[in-house]
């Protein structure tokens, strides 16, 4: 009995080495290994610092559907290079809002190529050639046009666009500081999808 006791358990170890192994081998054109994400491949939601000309902000996005998405973002704007487009030297700055629609052309999530108008409202500051720094209401439309690349399993989103957009950044009662004109826009979006 001990015999065959010993053959069974010899069977049992050798049957299942076999299911083991066989599976694991691999034919000549598959890859070593496959690596199994753990990311949803289509991600509807993302964070994102938007670090584009003149804004430093950090916003959420909700994809709708495959052809938009919307974010909302508080931002700090700061026009700093308008003196560079013949506007004005200014020390305006300003805490807004943006409310941004990212429209997909070829219904591509949160990636490839896009068209976004925007609009900011916020309070903003200048002092310029003013005795002190007034404050007021300000705000900018303008839309932008670009790319995204979504990277590491669709969880990484890099956009870079560029476009126009007109700046309502004045202060002041009397006489004005600040900035008001149609300047350049560039986008520089980073975020975490999921």
């Amino acid at each position: 009995m001990g015999r065959l006791k010993s053959a069974g358990i010899g069977c049992f170890v050798g049957v299942s080495l076999c299911a083991v192994a066989v599976p694991a081998l691999a034919d000549e054109d598959d890859p070593p290994y496959q690596v199994a994400s753990c990311a949803d491949p289509d991600p509807t939601n993302s964070l994102q610092a938007d670090l584009g000309s003149g804004v430093l902000g950090v916003g959420y996005e909700q994809r709708l559907v495959k052809h938009l998405s919307l974010r909302l973002t508080l931002q700090y704007n700061k026009p700093w290079y308008t003196e560079t487009w013949g506007g004005p030297d200014t020390d305006a700055y300003a805490w807004a809002v943006e409310l941004r629609p990212f429209i997909f052309p070829f219904g591509t999530g949160m990636k490839g190529l896009y068209l976004s108008p925007f609009g900011r409202a916020g309070i903003g500051y200048a002092k310029d050639g003013l005795d002190k720094t007034e404050s007021n209401p300000v705000w900018s439309v303008g839309a932008t046009a670009g790319y995204g690349w979504m990277f590491n399993y669709d969880r990484i989103l890099l956009r870079l666009g560029a476009g126009a957009q007109y700046w309502a950044y004045e202060t002041g009662s009397q006489k004005k500081a600040g900035v008001k004109g149609v300047y350049p826009q560039v986008d520089i979006i980073l975020g975490w999808a999921f």
